[in-house]
C-alpha cells in the first residue's frame, strides 16, 4: 500500500493512497481434532484407517485429499484535490475506486467426505468479483459580514457506480478423480449445475446546504438534494428530490447565561425535512 499527500501550490492540495491486497486460503475447518489420538493414520495395506463406513472425520486423508481453496484480490483507492479559490470559496474533488475478485475452488473426494460419497464425488468452481466507483465534487463558500453574520454554502455533485458478477460450476457423480475440480467434465453430465449473475446499479445526487448564523447565538440551514437511482424500473420514478429546514437558539450564548461555568452549550433546535431511501 502506499500514501501520498502533497502541496502543489499554496492553495492547492492533493492526496491519494491505495492499498492493494492478494489472499491465498486453504479452509480446513471441520476437522476432527477430538479424534482418539491412538487411533492408527493407515490401515495394513496402507490406505488411512477408518473406524467405520461412516468416518468421514480423518483428518489427514480430509487436509491430503479434500480441495476447499480460495484465491482473492482486493483494491482500495482514493485521489482528492482541494483547492482555495479564495479566501471563503473552496472547491474539493474526490475520486474512490474498490475492486475485489475471488475464486473458490472444491473437491470432496467419493471416499473419506461425507458431500463426496453421498455425492459420488462433487467438485465446483466459483468465481466472484465486484467493482465500485464514487465522485463526488463540492463547492464551498463561507463568509461573515459585519463579524454577526456568517453564511455558508455548499453545492455539490455525486455519482457512484457499483457492478458485480458472479459464476458458478458445479459436479458430481465423477468417473476420475484424477485431477478434481479441475475436470468437471469427468462427472455425470446429467449432474452438471450452472449458475451466473450480474448485478449493476448507478446512483446520480446533486446537493446543496445553507447555513446562516447570527452573533452565532440563532442558526438557520436549508438543505435540498436530488437523486437518481437506476434501481428504479421507470424514468419518471428514478428521481427524488429531499429537502429539509432547521433553526436553532444557542442560548448558552445568551448574556444572561454567560456566568453558567457548569454549562458548555445548550441548544434548542426544531427540524423538518422529507426523507427517502432506494
Amino acid at each position: 500500500n502506499f500514501s501520498v499527500e502533497h502541496k502543489l501550490l499554496d492553495n492547492l492540495r492533493m492526496k491519494a493512497s491505495a492499498n492493494i491486497t492478494s489472499n491465498k486460503r486453504h479452509n480446513n475447518g471441520g476437522l476432527a481434532y477430538w479424534r482418539n489420538p491412538i487411533f492408527p493414520v493407515y490401515d495394513d495395506e496402507g490406505d488411512y484407517w477408518l473406524y467405520s463406513a461412516q468416518d468421514y472425520s480423518h483428518p489427514l486423508a480430509l487436509t491430503d485429499l479434500q480441495k476447499n481453496d480460495s484465491k482473492g484480490l482486493d483494491i482500495i483507492s482514493f485521489a482528492s484535490v482541494n483547492w482555495d479559490v479564495l479566501p471563503c470559496l473552496n472547491v474539493m474533488a474526490q475520486f474512490n475506486y474498490k475492486h475485489g475478485e475471488q475464486i473458490t475452488d472444491k473437491y470432496f473426494p467419493k471416499k473419506y467426505s461425507e458431500t463426496g460419497v453421498f455425492n459420488d464425488g462433487y467438485g465446483s468452481i466459483d468465481n466472484w468479483k465486484d467493482d465500485n466507483i464514487v465522485f463526488e465534487a463540492y463547492a464551498t463558500f463561507d463568509r461573515t459580514f459585519a463579524e454577526k453574520h456568517r453564511l455558508t454554502v455548499m453545492g455539490g455533485y455525486s455519482y457512484e457506480n457499483y457492478q458485480s458478477r458472479s459464476s458458478s460450476l458445479a459436479a458430481k457423480g465423477f468417473i476420475n478423480e484424477s485431477l478434481g475440480n479441475e475436470n468437471l467434465a469427468a462427472g455425470d453430465s446429467e449432474t452438471y449445475s450452472i449458475g451466473n449473475s450480474s448485478y449493476k446499479t448507478e446512483l446520480v445526487s446533486a446537493l446543496t446546504r445553507i447555513n446562516y448564523t447570527f452573533d452565532n447565538r440563532f442558526l438557520f440551514t436549508f438543505t435540498a438534494r436530488a437523486d437518481g437511482s437506476s434501481k428504479f424500473r421507470y424514468n419518471d420514478d428514478r428521481w427524488g428530490v429531499f429537502w429539509s429546514v432547521g433553526g436553532a437558539w444557542r442560548l448558552s450564548s445568551e448574556p444572561w447565561l454567560a456566568d453558567a461555568t457548569w454549562l458548555t452549550d445548550l441548544k434548542l433546535r426544531a427540524d423538518y425535512g422529507v426523507m427517502g431511501n432506494q
